[in-house]
């Protein structure tokens, strides 16, 4: 921008100047030819006087230059580097779990208690294989001891038992085979009321028994493949006075999955078949058998399972009865693979073999025979599952009614030309109707401690008896487990069963001959210690009925008092 530079004289020279140039123009008016030239200087006061200012008459303009961008091209040559770079081997990934056990061949143990009481068990098998398995073990345990004030009570149990199992294809082969042997004496007598001696042989009882059979099922029955199975038991059963049992099972059946409503998530449909066929030797030939046949349609929508079914039941003996029977369960997964609450009823026929008979108590009269036992429903419910992590429950319960429920009554055994009173048992039966009850409760803290708490209750409603002998009301246990630094381990065991009843019959005439007996309630306790002194071998102490009571399991045959058993185990 131009710079405008204003020069500012002085008043006096400026009138100065103004005089003359005012006085030049006059004298120029007035010239004449003859020129007349004088000078006059005027002497006057300074008055002084400002211009006027010029405006300077522009607006500053502000101009935009546009600038276009070059248009470039460019290309880009690519080429490989040659490099020298190896990798390093690199270390593979370890995946931290618990370690797998090291499987031993062979176990052995053994140890001796007070009466006389040796304990031997044996067991061999295979190690792990997906494939095979195989595994046979013996067992015998026996007291020589007596029971004070009665009769002779020593006891023994011997055991061979054998499993095999065979992967073939999509098939699973398992068979097995055992032969037991059990002798009891009936001693619930007292010999100081008999002026003689009761020779033991003559109050001995011997069971055997021999089994085995074969299974044959598909495994992972999924998808389209429904489930197959097929398999034959055979059992052999006797005792001391030519009794004899021989029991055959044929079971079959198959499933196969459905597409009816597509509404279900899954469906099935299949049939279950059970053969059984006995011949009884007592005190004549007895030839019977059962035929079930149970057909069943199963549905599933979410945590719903539901199994519609029905039970054919055909009994062949003397006098043959068929009848139906309902097969139908409820299932709802609460939490899944968790918990579950289940409903169902169902029906059938039971065969009280004098082997489940002599299992049960096993000082039952000479002559003694089987019994057949239906059953024309069975309602039951309950809920099973886990709480956490660390706790299991179940609780179950079961109503219905039997025809023909066996109970057990003491009657006189036949010694000599004598009747040693109550010191037998006969079966005596009753069409009943019951509730039971069960619920357990099972804790674990770790490998160290783990629990189990548990309980039942019955109740009868009897047609013809006075009570359900030989039946306690309730029933409850404790079962205690605690391991130290995986080398100390402790135990304890609680029982409680509540009253009993018995009473005196006579078979000959069968007529009771006494009122009901009362059996009281008892409470046994058991202890036992473990040291593992190494991975394969261990020491052990056990002790039973610390409390040292003779209570009786069975009227007139009082327990033995406290019993101490020791010993070790190794496995090789």
């Amino acid at each position: 921008m131009s710079k405008v530079s204003v020069i500012h004289f002085g008043s006096r020279f400026a009138s100065i100047c103004t005089l003359i140039f005012l006085s030049q123009g006059l004298a120029f008016g007035q010239v004449k030819p003859d020129s007349y030239n004088e000078e006059v200087t005027i002497i006057a006061p300074y008055q002084p006087s400002v211009d006027d200012a010029n405006k300077l008459n522009f607006v500053p303009e502000f101009h935009e230059f546009k600038v276009e961008k070059p248009e470039m091209n460019y290309g880009i040559r690519s080429f490989q580097l040659p490099t020298t770079y190896t990798p390093e081997v690199l270390k593979p990934a370890s995946i931290l779990g618990e370690p797998i056990k090291k499987l031993y061949r062979n176990y052995l143990k053994g140890g001796i208690g007070n009466y006389w009481t040796p304990l031997l068990e044996l067991y061999s098998g295979s190690l792990r294989s997906r494939e095979n398995a195989f595994a046979v073990g013996f067992k015998h345990h026996s007291s020589h001891g007596d029971v004070k004030d009665y009769g002779p009570s020593q006891f023994s149990h011997n055991a061979l038992d054998m499993n095999v199992k065979k992967v073939i294809k999509k098939y699973i082969l398992r068979s097995f085979a055992t032969y037991h042997r059990d002798v009891y004496h009936n001693y619930g007598f007292m010999p100081a009321d008999y002026p003689f001696e009761v020779e033991k042989d003559s109050i001995r009882l011997r069971y055997q028994s021999a089994a085995t059979g074969v299974m044959l099922r598909r495994m992972n029955a999924t998808g389209n493949d429904g489930a197959r199975y097929a398999g034959i038991d055979y059992r052999f059963w006797d005792n001391r006075f030519s009794s004899t049992e021989h029991r055959v099972i044929m079971k079959t059946g198959f499933s196969q999955p459905l597409s009816l409503v597509g509404f279900f998530d899954a469906e099935t449909a299949g049939i279950d078949f059970t053969g059984y066929y006995f011949n009884d030797r007592y005190t004549s030939v007895a030839h019977e058998g059962i035929l079930n046949f149970h057909p069943f349609y199963t549905i599933k929508v979410k945590e719903y399972n539901l199994k519609i079914g029905l039970g054919l039941h055909q009994l062949i003996a003397a006098n043959p009865v068929f009848y139906l029977s309902p097969d139908v369960e409820l299932q709802i997964s609460v939490i899944p693979d968790a918990m579950k609450i289940f409903a169902g009823v169902k029906g059938g026929i039971e065969k009280n073999t004098l082997y489940a008979l002599s299992g049960q108590n096993p000082f039952l009269l000479p002559g003694v025979s089987s019994i057949m036992t239906t059953i024309p429903y069975k309602a039951f419910g309950g809920v099973e599952g886990k709480i956490g992590s660390n706790i299991d429950l179940q609780i179950l319960l079961d109503a219905g009614a039997m025809d023909n429920r066996p109970f057990f009554v003491n009657s006189p055994l036949p010694y000599d030309t004598l009747l040693l009173p109550n010191n037998a048992f006969s079966v005596v039966t009753d069409d009943v109707t019951w509730v039971h009850v069960h619920a357990s409760f099972a804790l674990r803290s770790g490998k160290a401690l783990e629990g189990k708490v548990y309980g039942d209750y019955f109740s009868y409603a009897m047609t013809a008896l006075a009570e359900p002998f030989h039946k306690p009301e309730l029933s409850a246990g404790l079962d205690v487990r605690y391991t130290f630094k995986e080398k100390i381990g402790a135990s304890a065991h609680l029982f409680y069963s509540g009253k009993q009843y018995s009473a005196g019959y006579d078979p000959m005439t069968s007529v009771f001959t006494t009122a009901a007996y009362e059996i009281n309630p008892f409470f046994d306790i058991s202890l036992g210690i473990t040291y593992q002194f190494s991975k394969p071998l261990s020491f052990f102490l056990q002790a039973n009925n610390l409390l040292n009571n003779q209570y009786e399991i069975f009227y007139g045959f009082p327990s033995q008092g406290i019993n101490i058993l020791a010993g070790a185990s190794y496995a090789f």
